[in-house]
């Protein structure tokens, strides 16, 4: 889902905050068990762009 509120013209920067501590614990638990998580972020582009994005972790697979 994403949201423009006006048109984003010119230089451009995305941010997002973290997510909260309980997320990011369960992020890392998962990625610990399985060697791959999600986490789901806000993400902004200045004040005219705010969507929903989910960063994905996968662990490197080992040489068989």
């Amino acid at each position: 889902e994403i949201t423009y509120a006006q048109p984003a013209i010119g230089e451009l920067r995305a941010t997002s905050t973290l997510p909260e501590a309980a997320a990011l614990a369960e992020f890392e638990r998962r990625f610990g068990l399985r060697g791959k998580a999600r986490l789901p972020l806000v993400v902004r582009i200045g004040e005219s762009v705010r969507f929903h994005a989910d960063f994905i972790a996968l662990a490197e697979a080992e040489d068989a």
